[in-house]
């Protein structure tokens, strides 16, 4: 492969990984039809991801006692919305990933997407550094005043340097929200961050495990049907799956009424410039038939003020 596939083949080194138990350098250059220094470098790279682990001539995967075990089954959850969070995530998009965990989750796993090109940008140190090593992922930290507790960047600066951003998509993550409420946050200072990265893409996920449900606090981000697409669990009880039903529907069902309402002002707003370009047409018309007469007028004035001194002027030889 290419140095522009090398995502894909170090997709695909993991994937022999996980079914072969073991993978050996000298077999995988051979496999790829590479050098045995590419194929150290893929390891290298991968072994940094926390993805395996290197031994003398190959790799294993990563031991469990290294992993530890999940301290409650939410971990796996997380490691699942992830998974399905990353299905959305195509070559050359420039996509953000919020602070936390699950944007943590989704972030081990993007170097070992196929892709060859993708952009992140994230206020999470974590995340940054975490990615800054993948030479087919470019990483921008937006930059900020850093929370001691989140180890991110959530001030105003930041805000300011998202405004200036155009993503394809947007990864937010919560730490409480319902249909009811609709995901809310600790501070008005990531309120105003996750509002922005709202803003400022194509299209919205929210990343929240079911553990976080039913919970609230003061500062609202967005209503939960404000999202395009929200990725949980299966946790989330049956009345709760419900209720963000029954609110996406309205907002849809709202969403279509401002299309159609939209669409008549537009379709009045066409008419009347329609009616506009009708009359500048006629107007212009008119102005062009007061050109093409006006020199006829002013040729006969010039004629009459020079006959009165008795001077032939060219004007007179033109009328005559």
């Amino acid at each position: 492969m290419s140095k522009r596939n090398t995502p894909q083949r170090r997709h695909a080194i993991l994937a022999l990984l996980n079914e072969q138990g073991e993978v050996v350098v000298d077999a995988l250059a051979q496999h790829f039809a590479t050098s045995e220094v590419t194929i150290r470098k893929d390891l290298a790279e991968l072994e940094k991801n926390g993805l395996l682990l290197r031994r003398y001539g190959g790799a294993v995967p990563m031991p469990q006692e290294l992993i530890g075990e999940p301290a409650q089954p939410i971990s796996r959850h997380k490691q699942a919305i992830a998974r399905a969070a990353s299905q959305h995530i195509k070559n050359e998009d420039f996509i953000a990933l919020d602070a936390g965990t699950t944007s943590l989750e989704l972030a081990r796993l993007l170097p070992t997407l196929p892709l060859t090109s993708l952009g992140v940008v994230t206020p999470d140190l974590e995340i940054a550094l975490l990615l800054s090593g993948c030479d087919n992922i470019s990483v921008f930290l937006s930059g900020g005043l850093v929370d001691p507790v989140s180890r991110a960047c959530n001030d105003s600066d930041a805000v300011a340097y998202l405004r200036g951003l155009r993503l394809t998509m947007a990864f937010v993550g919560t730490n409480v929200w319902d249909a009811r409420h609709g995901v809310t946050t600790s501070t008005p200072a990531k309120m105003h961050y996750k509002r922005q990265l709202m803003s400022s893409a194509d299209k919205t996920f929210l990343l929240a495990d079911s553990s976080k449900y039913a919970k609230f606090s003061p500062w609202l981000v967005a209503e939960a049907a404000r999202f395009d697409h929200i990725i949980t669990d299966g946790g989330l009880p049956a009345e709760a799956q419900a209720a963000l039903h029954e609110a996406q529907q309205a907002r849809a069902a709202y969403l279509a009424e401002t299309r159609r309402a939209l669409g008549e002002r537009q379709a009045q707003a066409d008419l009347k410039r329609h009616q506009s370009e009708q009359e500048l047409a006629k107007a212009t018309q008119r102005a062009q038939l007061a050109t093409l007469t006006a020199p006829v007028a002013g040729t006969v004035q010039q004629l009459a003020l020079h006959t009165e001194g008795g001077v032939v002027t060219e004007a007179q030889a033109l009328m005559v």
